[in-house]
């Protein structure tokens, strides 16, 4: 048995990108920007960010409080399972792998001096909320 659980704070650099499926279930695809601060042996203070690809499956209720609150500079904590996608890139027809947090949950940051969404996010009740089954 293994434990793949993944749980990052961060901004989101960009809205997130919602696309529906015929089902009426749909994705929100958006990158995460999570950054540690360390001091290097010289004593400098050094920052460093890393941007992850996230995606939030569920439904169309979901989807829309997705879309309310998933905005750029928004600050969350989300939590998920790393996962692997492939693709053939167009342009060299290579193989191209990345890894993906498949979000299980989000809420505000209420941590760092970011707001947690440019506006106020309505509440979100997780009635919809299911077990996705993410392979």
């Amino acid at each position: 048995m293994s434990i793949n659980v993944t749980v990052i704070e961060g901004n989101l650099g960009a809205n997130a990108d919602i696309r529906a499926f015929g089902s009426g279930d749909g994705v929100a695809s958006f990158s995460l920007a999570s950054t540690t601060s360390y001091t290097d042996k010289a004593g400098n203070r050094q920052e460093k960010t890393t941007w992850v690809p996230c995606k939030l499956f569920g439904s169309q209720a979901r989807m829309a409080y997705a879309e309310q609150v998933l905005l750029k500079g928004a600050r969350f904590v989300v939590q998920g399972t790393l996962e692997e996608e492939s693709w053939q890139a167009k342009d060299t027809n290579q193989k191209v792998t990345r890894l993906v947090l498949k979000v299980s949950s989000f809420v505000p940051a209420t941590t760092g001096t970011r707001t947690a969404a440019p506006q106020p996010a309505p509440a979100y009740s997780g009635a919809d909320h299911q077990d996705f089954d993410f392979s």
